[in-house]
Parts: structure tokens; C-alpha cells; sequence
């Protein structure tokens, strides 16, 4: 794999050629963050922190994930916390 780099939304996004022992595998690192990725049997990939989104291509898949963390940030700290069970403060 060759390493790759780019800006999505103003967000830097690299895949980075990793070895650990005789094994060779892509990096995901977005803002500088190391993020966590899988492989199903066919060649799928997804995100750990987020299972429901999946794709045969991890530089795709590593957009959405910033338009998800977007959109998520974009949200009201109230309407947060009412959707994971708590109240919001007042």
C-alpha cells in the first residue's frame, strides 16, 4: 500500500503503511487520531467505534466518518443528552 494523505472538510485523513512483525497493514489516522478498523471475510471494512457504517473502500469509508463526527457536532449538547437517556441541563 502506498501512503496516502488528504484534507476532507478540513480534516487531514492519512493511511499509513504499518508492520507489525512479518504483517503489513494500513493505518487510519484522521486529525492525528489512530482509528480503529476491521475486515470482514469479503474484504469489507468497518469502523469499530461505528459497525453500522461499512465499505470495500477504507479512503471512503474514512470520509464519512468525518461527516458523521460533523454531523454529530453540529447537534445541540441538549439534544445529546435526551437521546442517550439523560436530561439536558436547563
Amino acid at each position: 500500500m502506498t501512503p496516502e494523505k488528504w484534507d476532507h472538510r478540513g480534516h487531514e485523513i492519512e493511511l499509513r503503511d504499518t508492520q507489525r512483525g512479518t504483517r503489513r497493514r494500513a493505518e487510519l489516522v484522521v486529525d492525528g487520531e489512530s482509528i480503529a478498523y476491521g475486515q470482514l471475510f469479503d474484504g469489507t471494512f468497518f469502523l469499530q467505534d461505528n459497525a453500522y457504517e461499512w465499505d470495500r473502500d477504507l479512503r471512503r469509508l474514512a470520509t464519512r466518518l468525518v461527516e458523521y463526527r460533523e454531523r454529530i457536532d453540529a447537534q445541540p449538547a441538549a439534544t445529546l443528552s435526551t437521546k442517550r437517556g439523560h436530561r439536558g441541563i436547563a
